[in-house]
Formats: C-alpha cells, structure tokens, sequence
C-alpha cells in the first residue's frame, strides 16, 4: 500500500486537516511521505511557510542535521514530527540520538499525533505515552451498519455512567497497523484510559464488516477483545430491507447521520434529486443479502468467543429508549441511582418518504417482506 492510499484512509480522522492549522513545525521522515506532507498542508494552509520539511536519508551523517536545526532561528519553539511510512520508530530512534542535546521536543505522526487526535486530547503536540489504566469494565457494541448504533451510543453517553462508547475499531488503525509498523494494542490501551467515565467504565463499537481486517491472524483482536472485555451488546435490526435501503440511500446522499437543521435541510435536497432506476433496486438487493450475511458474521464471532451478548432490537429501541437504557446499565452492573435518566440524543432520523417508497418498490420486485 503506498502513500497516497495509507493517507487516504485516515482522511475522516483530519489528520492533515489538524496538523495544517498547528505552527512551527519541523518533519523529518522519509522522502515520499514528507512529499506527499507538503503538498496536501499547503493546499490546506498556503501560508504554511512556518513548517520545515527534512528528508531522513542516511542516519550515519548526524551532523547535518545538526546544523539544520542550528540554522533555525527560536529553534525552542518548534516540534519536530517524525513522519515515515515505512518505520517511524526507527527514524525518531535515530533523531532522537542526533539531537539529544537540544532542547527541542520530538513526536511521532502516528504513535502520537494520531493517538492523540482520536483519543480527544486538548493537546495533540505531546507525546501518547501513558501508564496504561485499566478499566472498571469495558463493553462493546456489536452491530452490522445502518442498525441504529449511533442512536444507542449517544443514548448511552448521555447517561454520564456508561463511557463515550464510538467507533474505534476502523480500517485506519488496521492499516496502520499492517502496514506502518502502527502498535494498535497500545492504541486501544490509551484510547481505554483516556476516555472513560468517572465511574472508570470504557465503552466501544465495533461494525461488522471492518471486524475482518482485525481478525487476521498478524492482529488477531480476538485475544484483546478476550482479555480486557467482558459485556457485549448486540444490536438488530430486524427490518433488513429497510437497513439495506439505509446503506443505499447513505451512500448515494454521503449523509449518514444528521445532528442539526441546516444539514437536514442540506439532506432533504440531496435525497429530492435521487431518481429511483431499476440498476438501484439490483444494488439495494446486494445490500440486502449483505446485511443478512453480516448478522451470520456477527453470530459467528460470538459463538467463535463464547459471547453471551444483551441482544436488543432496533425498532424496540426506538419505541423504549429509557426502558432499554436503564436494562442496559443493569446489564452492565453499573449501579444507577438516578430515578430520571434524562437521555438525549442529537441525531435526526434519515428515513423519508422516498425510503418508504423504495421500500414498497424493492419488496414488490424481490418478493421480501
């Protein structure tokens, strides 16, 4: 995988987005990675000129960039980011020991400046290392897409007791992982310390169709998830041809959740101008057969690990939030001495009169109720 396509799938964390706001920044890596750095934080910030980009070619010859950072005037206020593809530990082991006599502070793109980003911290330019601070109970949502786990996860959050349960396992920190020498199990340790309740509770969701990836043999999340989860809830939808027309009309829109007016009105637009063709009522079908096969999967990885899960419904959930809410708090052992939970959720809901209508549509040619 090269860079461009490494780079690409770590767009929706806005990694170069961030970085191309922060000033005084040194980058030191391997020549292709620190191209492909420039040329997307300029487009993002033309005024960058505030940043350096040194290519790491032979760490034998310490001396020049010695002299490198020698020229730089207020050389204490810069950060170096070291930057690699390849092996970004061996280049920052390598600069580390060129500049250990100057006061100038050091981090790694992924190791620390990712971490940092997706583990919300208020500073990103600081070293991730941290003494890893095992949770009271950590649990997982389990799911296929477009089954109303966002829904659930804000509910949750809401709560203030049952962590900030999000997507963390994606392809970014997969790919990383497999191809940039990227330590994901340490990434999960942070992520699990940071970002807990006060009640010391770790939340996460997991979506079906990137389990695979993880599940490889060289990251093998089975033995993680194992060691440090114990609660598992598992949430169905049980309309699997709505689920399916969800996905279609998501992809088709690029909308998949809604949290305020203006991008509702935006989204109204978007669906207004989708004109149904039969070629769509094929594509919904294979969306179709996949939510189904994604349900099997999920299955499967229980049964694989013994997991008992809480099973909850989507459309109960729907009717009976606060019921369910507080059954799952049960289920988690977490003790709620709230007799009004309050839970809320900003997320507007994507159904409109066209999923209906694509619904009847699809149902009257494939015959699936």
């Amino acid at each position: 995988m090269n860079v461009e396509q490494i780079f690409a799938n770590l767009q929706e964390t806005r990694l170069i987005n961030i970085l191309s706001q922060k000033y005084d920044l040194i980058f030191i890596g391997d020549d292709l990675t620190l191209s492909y750095l420039r040329k997307k934080i300029d487009v993002q910030n033309p005024s960058s000129n505030n940043h350096y980009y040194y290519c790491w070619s032979n760490p034998k010859d310490h001396s020049k960039l010695s002299n490198f950072l020698k020229s730089l005037d207020r050389l204490y206020q810069y950060t170096i980011i070291v930057a690699s593809v390849n092996n970004e530990h061996i280049i920052c082991e390598q600069v580390q020991e060129s500049i250990a006599s100057k006061n100038i502070k050091v981090l790694k793109l992924f190791s620390d400046i990712f971490v940092n980003i997706l583990s919300s911290q208020k500073k990103i330019l600081q070293t991730s290392q941290i003494q890893f601070v095992v949770p009271n109970l950590s649990y997982a949502i389990i799911s296929g897409p477009r089954s109303g786990s966002t829904f659930l996860c804000n509910l949750l959050e809401s709560t203030g007791l049952a962590g900030f349960p999000v997507e963390n396992f994606r392809d970014h920190a997969a790919i990383l992982a497999r191809h940039c020498n990227f330590d994901y199990i340490r990434y999960m340790q942070i992520l699990m310390t940071h970002k807990t309740t006060s009640n010391g509770i770790f939340g996460t969701k997991i979506i079906s169709h990137f389990l695979p990836t993880y599940r490889r043999k060289d990251l093998n999340i089975d033995n993680f998830l194992n060691k440090h989860f114990s609660k598992y809830i598992y949430l169905i939808r049980e309309d699997k041809v709505a689920q399916a027309v969800s996905i279609f009309i998501a992809q088709k829109t690029e909308t998949y959740h809604i949290f305020n007016k203006i991008q509702q009105q935006e989204y109204n637009k978007k669906v207004k101008e989708i004109a149904l063709e039969n070629i769509d009522l094929e594509e919904i079908n294979k969306r179709y057969n996949f939510v189904c096969q994604q349900d099997k999967y999920l299955e499967k990885f229980c049964q694989d690990n013994k997991i008992d899960p809480f099973v909850i419904k989507y459309e109960e959930l729907v009717n009976k939030p606060q019921q369910y809410i507080s059954d799952i708090l049960t289920y988690l052992g977490i003790n709620n001495q709230k007799t009004d939970l309050n839970i809320q959720t900003n997320i507007k809901k994507t159904k409109s009169s066209l999923s209906d209508k694509i619904i009847q549509k699809f149902q009257e040619t494939y015959h699936i109720n």
